[in-house]
């Protein structure tokens, strides 16, 4: 891993204005407006990080200490009325050193006054009018709901609120919205307060599926309930985030996951990809590449990671069934698709199951509600046969694939018929 990468990337979240940048790491405003342009061709949204809960600092050790380039780059926004007072750290020891504290001794912006919310809300217009369809709030754990009592404010509905109509105007769409909330929201305060404007992360589950899988545990994988208890839809999830690759935030007894392998990776995303309703990411690792350049490690592109993305998109609307059995674990969709994962260790196939009338052989959990159809595993580019029928159901066998799901193909009488004749000869 570069040392460039991790010495470097915190520096993008110490902003010295509430703007876009002419040039960065990242590139130049023209550069996003193109990149977005490019993205629409093909479907694909653009969401923006957003850094709105504090700025950079000039003094390292000093949590008040305003970075001189503020002054530069946004003079009005130099100025100490917009910060908080509060001189301690961040911490869940309090709702004040919750939403008041300081993230990494940097200068805690006062985002309970009016100024600062449409300094933030012009700056997501800014970016909307570059063609960005979404934003992630850094650090929204640590900006104030209109239920923190004292220390509450107007923040989230004047922001969320002014950029969801403007997008809405410009668009005609809804604006897609989450924020980073880590772990828990603190004492007193509720993740409800939070979804009643925005999605959140759930970094919880995403990591309890992660250790799951990483020690085997295909019942701990398979675990449906959502740490935030928040609906699915203000659900947004992950099998590894770029906190938990750079540093050590992870949860679930995996504290940092830069020595997670990929395939385990792949196994737990697949997992959390493949849920109704909420929103899964896949972090990029950037493999040998410094700050602003492309990331060299492909895996993101891997037909699994690829392909259960895939999945996820075909079964929107579709309802959730996740189980266990022995080392494998699944989540089916509706009547018409599933992802397996098999989760032992020491790797192995996703195993035939077949129930024949009376004579049962080795199956999973999941008994059999896919409606009747030729499947077509994707991950393993294969057509599988998984049948309904009568006193018949069966289920697809990876073999050597550690992971695979079926999507239905359409169903022909003749297919049941060769099946029946031929069973000996079909790979399922």
């Amino acid at each position: 891993m570069s040392t460039d990468v991790m010495g470097q990337w915190w520096k993008l979240y110490q902003p010295v204005s509430l703007q876009i940048a002419q040039q960065s790491w990242l590139g130049t405003k023209a550069e996003l407006t193109s990149l977005c342009t490019e993205a629409d061709k093909y479907g694909i949204k653009i969401i923006c990080d957003i850094v709105s809960n504090h700025m950079g600092n000039q003094i390292k050790t000093d949590a008040n200490s305003i970075s001189d380039e503020v002054k530069t780059y946004q003079p009005a926004l130099y100025n100490q009325s917009y910060f908080h007072s509060y001189t301690q750290d961040t911490s869940d020891g309090s709702v004040q050193a919750v939403v008041q504290g300081h993230v990494s001794k940097c200068p805690d912006l006062n985002t309970g006054n009016s100024t600062v919310q449409n300094y933030v809300l012009n700056l997501l217009k800014e970016c909307i009018d570059c063609g960005v369809d979404g934003f992630r709030f850094d650090a929204a754990k640590h900006i104030e709901t209109p239920s923190d009592g004292s220390y509450a404010s107007q923040f989230w509905p004047t922001v969320t609120n002014g950029a969801k109509s403007y997008y809405k105007q410009k668009t005609g769409k809804d604006l897609f919205i989450y924020g980073e909330i880590l772990n828990t929201c603190g004492p007193g305060r509720s993740f409800g307060n939070y979804t009643s404007y925005i999605g959140i992360t759930d970094n919880k589950t995403g990591d309890r599926t992660l250790a799951a899988v990483n020690n085997g545990s295909a019942s701990g994988a398979a675990n449906s309930s959502y740490v935030t208890g928040q609906n699915a839809s203000k659900v947004v999830l992950w099998a590894e985030s770029h906190d938990t690759y750079m540093g050590d935030s992870g949860s679930g007894g995996i504290s940092n996951t830069a020595g997670v392998d990929d395939s385990v990776i792949a196994k737990a995303w697949a997992i959390v990809a493949a849920r109704s309703g909420s929103t899964a990411l896949y972090f990029a690792r950037p493999g040998d590449a410094i700050m602003g350049q492309a990331g060299t490690d492909a895996t993101y592109k891997s037909v699994p990671v690829s392909e259960v993305n895939k999945f996820k998109n075909a079964m929107v609307g579709k309802g959730e069934k996740l189980g266990s059995s022995g080392n494998i674990a699944y989540v089916a969709r509706g009547t018409e698709g599933v992802v397996l994962v098999n989760c032992a260790k020491n790797g192995g196939a996703v195993h035939r199951i077949r129930r024949h009338r009376q004579r049962q052989h080795r199956r999973f959990g999941y008994r059999g509600r896919l409606q009747e159809h030729l499947y077509s595993d994707r991950i393993q580019l294969c057509r599988e046969l998984l049948v309904q029928h009568r006193y018949h159901q069966h289920a697809a066998q990876a073999r050597e694939c550690y992971l695979r799901y079926l999507l239905p193909r359409r169903f022909q009488p003749r297919d049941l018929y060769r099946h029946h004749r031929h069973q000996d000869r079909f790979r399922l």
